[in-house]
């Protein structure tokens, strides 16, 4: 499928850190102490409290509605409905988590393939298979070992190099350090394997477009436009995170690369991103 975003935005080139946390909240939940380590152990709505805080604190207006939230971020916190979000998303210039479109849309930086070009194991379940095109772009179960510590674990973010061969056309361009690996990341979306499949109209289940144009996939809609899946409405449930993680396979930190979560995850953080004025 191919998907089109119209929206401006910037994204924070690296995850966000424990030290950046802690300086909004006092309690840091990552199991992986360190001030340039990425933040870990947040859930989804942990993410929103913080975007929320970050906009507060550099005057910018809040994304969302957190009114109906209890708890401490990074311990407790909990929601049980959080009114606003994508329907905000064009008029908030605040922090907020990328749509999962959005994400990969930076993420590939315009560019095609899996990462920066291929990986040499093609078996998912290969999970330590050392990957010499991804190795040096990203912290992954390869290469996340940490002999001090005797198992794999988040490493310092910006520390691999989003761009290791200029010459290469499927570099990552947008200079994002960590979009593969490290930490998994949250988005907006709420998860469903067919998310965007269920988007397409089928040709021939539409009466050859009726009378419009077939598409080179077989589908009337060539492309999928801004696309924000929120299930049917409800806003518990697994939300999809990106990137893959330090105890990741190089399979699973493409760029397209996708899955559900739910709650606190030791492999799981975050980086957000601000809408822009056009």
């Amino acid at each position: 499928h191919q998907v089109r975003v119209s929206r401006a935005y910037l994204m924070q080139r690296r995850e966000v850190t424990n030290g950046e946390w802690s300086v909004l909240f006092n309690r840091n939940p990552s199991a992986t102490p360190g001030a340039e380590r990425p933040v870990q152990n947040v859930s989804f709505y942990d993410a929103l409290a913080y975007a929320n805080a970050l906009s507060e604190e550099e005057g910018a207006e809040p994304c969302y509605d957190l009114t109906g939230c209890n708890g401490t971020p990074g311990i407790d916190y909990s929601c049980a409905d959080v009114p606003g979000g994508p329907q905000l998303i064009p008029t908030c210039f605040g922090y907020r988590l990328p749509t999962e479109a959005e994400w990969e849309h930076a993420s590939r930086g315009g560019r095609s393939g899996w990462f920066s070009g291929h990986y040499v194991d093609a078996s998912p379940d290969n999970e330590v298979a050392l990957d010499a095109i991804l190795d040096p772009i990203g912290w992954y179960a390869g290469n996340s070992v940490d002999p001090d510590f005797g198992r794999a674990r988040p490493h310092l973010v910006g520390t691999k190099d989003p761009t290791p061969n200029p010459g290469d056309w499927q570099i990552q361009v947008n200079d994002l350090y960590d979009t593969h690996g490290n930490v998994a990341e949250w988005t907006w979306d709420v998860y469903s394997p067919d998310t965007y499949r269920n988007r397409l109209i089928s040709c021939e289940a539409n009466n050859d477009c009726n009378g419009g144009e077939c598409q080179p996939n077989g589908f009337c809609n060539g492309e999928i436009l801004d696309p924000v899946h929120l299930g049917d409405g409800d806003m518990a449930g697994a939300r999809v995170v990106r990137g893959g993680a330090y105890d990741s396979s190089a399979f699973e930190c493409r760029h397209a690369a996708r899955r559900g979560a739910d709650g606190r995850a030791h492999n799981i953080g975050f980086r957000l991103i601000r809408g822009m004025i056009q």
